[in-house]
């Protein structure tokens, strides 16, 4: 966490306030929002796996508030959707019931695109 900390410092020297958290690795969610306020930074986004999002969504709700942050994206499709027949649909339609769970937390869902969809 001393590498994200030190991270955060610099982003903040540099002139960002606005910060996306992608791809943090094991770090308790309090103590992240604790850096992040402390440098005074906004979270404007994040990329979540989609796993967790099915599985762990209460508590992606709950780390997002304690962040500030409203906005959360899944950064790509998980693979399995991509070799079964109809998991691009079936992939749509999970991510629609995670979006309306969102929206009743006052939270929004993206999905980051690639050129291969």
């Amino acid at each position: 966490s001393k590498d994200i900390a030190d991270t955060l410092k610099k982003v903040k020297a540099i002139g960002y306030e606005h910060i996306q958290l992608s791809a943090l690795g094991d770090i308790d969610a309090k103590e992240l929002a604790d850096m992040i306020h402390s440098e005074e930074l906004h979270v404007c986004a994040t990329h979540v796996g989609f796993d967790r999002l099915q599985d762990e969504l209460d508590a992606v709700i709950e780390e997002h508030r304690l962040w500030g942050c409203k906005n959360i994206a899944i950064a790509s499709m998980p693979r399995p959707y991509w070799d079964m027949e109809g998991g691009f649909s079936k992939f749509a339609e999970e991510a629609s019931e995670v979006a309306l769970n969102l929206q009743a937390a006052g939270m929004t869902l993206s999905y980051h695109n690639h050129h291969t969809e």
